[in-house]
């Protein structure tokens, strides 16, 4: 499966997946050591898009793909950025 096909609901995610690396604020550019599987990926946007929880919590942050996935899925489902998801 291509992530720019496959995530095309998600660019930024897409593209991060393609690149193996991750860019901070800062311009810190580092290699993604773990992020979910492109597989899990799909099957969590699609869970989310068919129960459409109104908050989402997720234990762990690695490189922040599950986050931008979910964000990106609140924000698909007509949400305002306002707190949504939370990441511990």
């Amino acid at each position: 499966m291509e992530a720019n096909e496959t995530l095309g609901f998600c660019p930024p995610l897409a593209s991060m997946l393609q690149a193996g690396e991750v860019a901070g604020r800062s311009g810190n550019v580092r290699k993604i050591s773990s992020v979910s599987t492109l597989n899990n990926l799909v099957v969590l946007h699609n869970l989310f898009m068919e129960m459409k929880p109104e908050r989402t919590l997720e234990i762990g942050f690695a490189h922040g793909g599950s986050a931008l996935l979910f964000t990106i899925c609140q924000r698909d489902a007509g949400r305002q950025p306002c707190g949504q998801h939370t990441a511990i």
